[in-house]
């Protein structure tokens, strides 16, 4: 990216700049009093210091970024004529779906021609057939009014037929209903004799029934009282017997409970120790980086003063 770039128009100046400084020290004094007396005085940057062996490493550590240069923008040509080759292909591509779309928009023209002219004539079709539908409603019309006519004679004639019917039927009804409530009545009165008659015996047999089981009851209420405390003398025994096991229980497990905190609270002093040690060794490795941080700071805050350097050298 711009990064990369950067870094390689810098590695360009810098090689610009060592071979400049090798050819001026090997030239002559007609040459040396030329330039001092074109070129402005420049301030001192770091190649000055450096001697010929670390000028020459520069020179090849400058002369391998060239290369490197040189094969990213082969790679990058080789690039963009594949794109060219891809352009041209697409182009083609392109053209013919457009000569395509030509033939295909003649032939749906041509088709909707064809779809109006079909219209036109299932107009005259849906015109004439309308003109049928009418008259076959007007016939239709004729036939149901002759229709309703008679149908309208047949349901008077049966109109008056079921009157003198429901007339008949509301004199039959009205005799069978006298006979059923005569009949009704009688009913009543053997039902109301034949219940007085079960209500004396149900009562005589509640009267036995209630004593028998009265007496079945308190005899069920001794025989309970009775297994009652028993039950309640047995429990009191075993409730005894169960607070003693627990008393016991509760001693054993008091004295696990104490041993258990005890060596864990003597296992925590332990690894509080060896925490305090191991804080005291991330402090000192705090202090260390921080110095190390300020250190690479200030390296950095040197760096724009020497691409400006760079850029003016």
């Amino acid at each position: 990216g711009r990064n990369h770039r950067h870094s390689q128009s810098v590695t360009v100046v810098v090689l610009l700049a060592t071979m400049g400084a090798l050819f001026s020290s090997g030239g002559g004094k007609k040459k040396k009093k030329a330039k001092e007396e074109k070129l402005p005085p420049r301030e001192p940057d770091e190649f000055d210091a450096m001697d010929e062996e670390a000028l020459k490493d520069a020179i090849e550590r400058s002369e391998q970024q060239l290369l490197e240069i040189r094969r990213n923008r082969n790679f990058y040509q080789l690039e963009r004529d594949q794109f060219q080759r891809y352009y041209s292909s697409v182009h083609g591509e392109v053209e013919q779906t457009e000569a395509t779309i030509r033939r295909v928009e003649a032939q749906m023209e041509q088709m909707q021609d064809h779809h109006r002219n079909d219209i036109r004539i299932y107009l005259q079709k849906v015109v004439h057939l309308e003109y049928e539908h009418e008259n076959n409603v007007k016939a239709v019309h004729r036939q149901a009014e002759a229709k309703r006519s008679s149908q309208a004679e047949q349901h008077a004639g049966r109109r008056e037929e079921l009157v003198a019917k429901k007339a008949e039927l509301k004199r039959v009804l009205a005799t069978e209903e006298r006979q059923y409530e005569a009949e009704i009545k009688a009913l009543k009165e053997s039902e109301r004799k034949e219940m007085e008659k079960l209500r004396e015996q149900f009562e005589d047999s509640h009267k036995d029934l209630e004593a028998k089981y009265e007496k079945r009851l308190q005899e069920l209420r001794d025989d309970l009282e009775l297994r009652r405390k028993l039950e309640v003398h047995e429990i009191s025994e075993r409730k005894n017997k169960h607070i003693n096991e627990l008393m016991v229980n509760h001693e054993k497990a008091f004295e696990e409970m104490r041993n258990y905190y005890n060596s864990l609270t003597t296992d925590n002093l332990s690894l509080i120790a060896s925490f305090k040690a191991e804080l005291a060794d991330l402090r000192v490795r705090g202090e260390e980086n921080h110095r190390t941080m300020t250190k690479s700071r200030d390296e950095i805050g040197c760096l724009p003063s020497l691409s400006r350097r760079l850029k003016n050298g």
